[in-house]
């Protein structure tokens, strides 16, 4: 009698642990997908075109030196079709960046996803064109 109440007990052991296993997975799934769930249309960069004679403002979260990073940020907006030049915008301090954002001008029609993915293929992700305040139009 003892092992049956032995057997039983640990069955139901073993029942629990599996049903606080599958309720810790299941939470982590959940988890997993929210951080893997497609952004929601309002997350997005808004694409746009811009055109020649054009020129707009790219934050870039991920440049952080003038000496590595925002070289490559220039090279890679450079190499695209219809953008004239790339500048960084003026810092406190020379060699330091501490505003993560450039000055793109244009010299053909451009659409600003084709930006943001050069810069994703260079490892500068999240770039994103700054929207022109009403009073600049």
């Amino acid at each position: 009698m003892k092992h049956v109440a032995l057997l039983a007990s640990t069955a139901f052991l073993i029942g629990c642990a599996d049903d606080a296993f599958n309720a810790v997975e299941t939470q982590h799934m959940e988890q997993t997908k929210q951080k893997t769930a497609a952004p929601s249309i309002d997350s997005l960069p808004m694409a746009t075109s811009f055109n020649a004679g054009d020129s707009a403002t790219l934050a870039i979260p991920e440049m952080k030196c003038p000496f590595g990073c925002f070289p490559k940020a220039e090279d890679a907006l450079a190499n695209i079709d219809g953008v004239a030049g790339v500048e960084l915008v003026e810092q406190e301090q020379e060699g330091v960046i501490n505003d993560r954002r450039v000055v793109v001008t244009f010299d053909g029609k451009v659409d600003s996803q084709t930006a943001i993915v050069a810069l994703n293929s260079v490892n500068l992700p999240g770039a994103n064109f700054e929207q022109p305040n009403a009073s600049d139009n």
